[in-house]
């Protein structure tokens, strides 16, 4: 018979392997989430050529002109509100009509959207993007 209680021999002391193996995965997660967000996030600048505008716009083309101020639409001022009723007039008759876009730097990026939205409503597909000359 035995009177001695039996001795366990694992330790009270916690085991510190598993530990550190949640916290290699944590650093591994967070080392890869901080590297999306230097991704997404990013400054837009619009384009500005340098020198003269060697071709000028196709006869066919529909020039819009945008600013800080608003549109213009073949050297026409043009409101918001009206801008898909006028692309869908100059496109009516052409068999492919073309959209050339020139925009300054001050330009808000929400009238480029603006435009893009009015040339789906007149479903014209063809949209260019014109660099301006800087001196202009």
């Amino acid at each position: 018979m035995r009177f001695k209680p039996e001795k366990n021999e694992a330790s009270l002391a916690p085991n510190v392997v598993p530990m550190i193996d949640v916290l290699l995965v944590l650093i591994i997660f967070l080392v890869i989430t901080f590297g999306f967000f230097k991704i997404t996030t990013f400054g837009v600048t619009l384009p500005a050529g340098k020198g003269e505008i060697k071709a000028k716009a196709e006869p066919k083309a529909i020039v819009i002109e945008v600013d800080a101020n608003g549109f213009k639409i073949n050297q026409q001022e043009v409101h918001k509100a009206e801008l898909g009723k006028t692309l869908k007039k100059l496109a009516h008759g052409q068999k492919e009509p073309v959209i050339e876009i020139y925009a300054d730097g001050q330009a808000p990026h929400q009238k480029i959207i603006d435009i893009m939205t009015a040339a789906k409503e007149a479903q014209i597909v063809n949209i260019v993007f014109m660099a301006t000359d800087e001196e202009k």
